[in-house]
Protein backbone atom coordinates (compact mmCIF):
# COMPACT_ATOMS: atom_id res chain seq x y z
CA UNK A 1 0.00 0.00 0.00
CA UNK A 2 2.93 2.44 0.18
CA UNK A 3 4.11 4.60 -2.71
CA UNK A 4 7.86 4.66 -3.23
CA UNK A 5 9.55 7.47 -5.12
CA UNK A 6 13.18 6.55 -5.85
CA UNK A 7 15.50 9.42 -6.63
CA UNK A 8 17.22 8.79 -9.93
CA UNK A 9 20.74 8.46 -8.57
CA UNK A 10 22.87 6.31 -10.82
CA UNK A 11 23.97 3.10 -9.09
CA UNK A 12 21.80 3.73 -6.02
CA UNK A 13 20.14 0.54 -4.76
CA UNK A 14 17.05 0.78 -2.58
CA UNK A 15 15.85 -2.24 -0.57
CA UNK A 16 12.17 -2.22 0.33
CA UNK A 17 11.22 -4.48 3.22
CA UNK A 18 7.85 -6.14 2.71
CA UNK A 19 5.63 -8.17 5.02
CA UNK A 20 6.50 -11.47 3.33
CA UNK A 21 9.42 -10.59 1.07
CA UNK A 22 11.78 -7.79 0.16
CA UNK A 23 12.58 -6.31 -3.22
CA UNK A 24 15.24 -3.99 -4.59
CA UNK A 25 15.17 -1.03 -6.95
CA UNK A 26 18.28 -0.06 -8.88
CA UNK A 27 18.70 2.81 -11.36
CA UNK A 28 21.70 2.47 -13.70
CA UNK A 29 21.33 5.88 -15.32
CA UNK A 30 18.90 4.72 -18.00
CA UNK A 31 16.91 1.73 -16.71
CA UNK A 32 15.07 1.25 -13.41
CA UNK A 33 15.24 -2.41 -12.33
CA UNK A 34 12.99 -4.00 -9.72
CA UNK A 35 14.10 -7.43 -8.44
CA UNK A 36 12.13 -9.68 -6.08
CA UNK A 37 12.96 -13.21 -4.96
CA UNK A 38 9.82 -15.30 -5.38
CA UNK A 39 11.17 -18.70 -4.32
CA UNK A 40 14.29 -20.03 -2.59
CA UNK A 41 15.34 -23.65 -2.29
CA UNK A 42 18.38 -25.40 -0.90
CA UNK A 43 19.97 -27.44 -3.71
CA UNK A 44 22.72 -28.97 -1.57
CA UNK A 45 23.38 -28.26 2.10
CA UNK A 46 24.44 -24.62 2.43
CA UNK A 47 23.81 -23.77 -1.26
CA UNK A 48 20.62 -21.94 -2.21
CA UNK A 49 19.00 -21.28 -5.57
CA UNK A 50 16.66 -18.31 -6.00
CA UNK A 51 13.86 -17.77 -8.52
CA UNK A 52 13.46 -14.06 -9.17
CA UNK A 53 11.03 -11.69 -10.78
CA UNK A 54 12.89 -8.92 -12.61
CA UNK A 55 11.16 -5.87 -14.11
CA UNK A 56 13.19 -3.38 -16.17
CA UNK A 57 11.64 -0.02 -17.15
CA UNK A 58 13.16 2.69 -19.32
CA UNK A 59 10.98 5.36 -17.70
CA UNK A 60 8.92 5.88 -20.84
CA UNK A 61 7.30 3.01 -22.76
CA UNK A 62 9.55 -0.05 -22.68
CA UNK A 63 9.10 -2.67 -19.95
CA UNK A 64 10.86 -6.03 -19.81
CA UNK A 65 9.63 -8.68 -17.38
CA UNK A 66 11.70 -11.77 -16.60
CA UNK A 67 10.28 -14.68 -14.60
CA UNK A 68 11.16 -18.35 -14.20
CA UNK A 69 9.32 -20.61 -16.69
CA UNK A 70 7.16 -22.16 -13.95
CA UNK A 71 5.70 -18.78 -12.93
CA UNK A 72 2.44 -17.86 -14.63
CA UNK A 73 1.88 -14.37 -15.96
CA UNK A 74 -1.12 -12.74 -17.60
CA UNK A 75 -2.17 -9.61 -19.39
CA UNK A 76 0.15 -8.05 -21.89
CA UNK A 77 2.88 -10.50 -20.81
CA UNK A 78 0.98 -13.52 -22.09
CA UNK A 79 0.69 -16.57 -19.84
CA UNK A 80 4.36 -17.71 -19.88
CA UNK A 81 3.56 -21.26 -21.01
CA UNK A 82 6.07 -21.25 -23.88
CA UNK A 83 3.31 -21.11 -26.53
CA UNK A 84 3.25 -17.65 -28.13
CA UNK A 85 0.19 -18.55 -30.24
CA UNK A 86 -2.07 -18.24 -27.16
CA UNK A 87 -0.63 -15.01 -25.71
CA UNK A 88 -3.01 -12.55 -27.44
CA UNK A 89 -5.82 -13.08 -24.93
CA UNK A 90 -7.87 -10.00 -24.02
CA UNK A 91 -8.80 -8.99 -20.49
CA UNK A 92 -12.14 -10.78 -20.97
CA UNK A 93 -10.39 -14.02 -22.03
CA UNK A 94 -11.03 -13.91 -25.78
CA UNK A 95 -8.28 -14.63 -28.30
CA UNK A 96 -7.55 -11.97 -30.96
CA UNK A 97 -5.07 -11.38 -33.76
CA UNK A 98 -5.65 -7.61 -33.66
CA UNK A 99 -2.89 -5.89 -31.64
CA UNK A 100 -5.06 -2.79 -31.11
CA UNK A 101 -7.96 -4.82 -29.70
CA UNK A 102 -5.51 -6.74 -27.51
CA UNK A 103 -3.72 -3.63 -26.19
CA UNK A 104 -6.90 -1.63 -25.67
CA UNK A 105 -8.45 -4.46 -23.64
CA UNK A 106 -5.68 -4.12 -21.04
CA UNK A 107 -5.83 -0.32 -20.82
CA UNK A 108 -6.63 1.09 -17.38
CA UNK A 109 -7.88 4.51 -16.49
CA UNK A 110 -5.70 7.01 -14.56
CA UNK A 111 -7.36 5.95 -11.31
CA UNK A 112 -6.08 2.40 -11.77
CA UNK A 113 -9.42 0.73 -12.51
Amino acid sequence: GKKIFPKNRKGKEIVIKGNTQDFTLLFDGAILTLTATIDTRETIPGTFEHDKLVVRWDGFVSVQIQTPMNVRTCGMCGNNDGKPENDMRTRRGKMTDDVDVFGDSWQIDPLGR
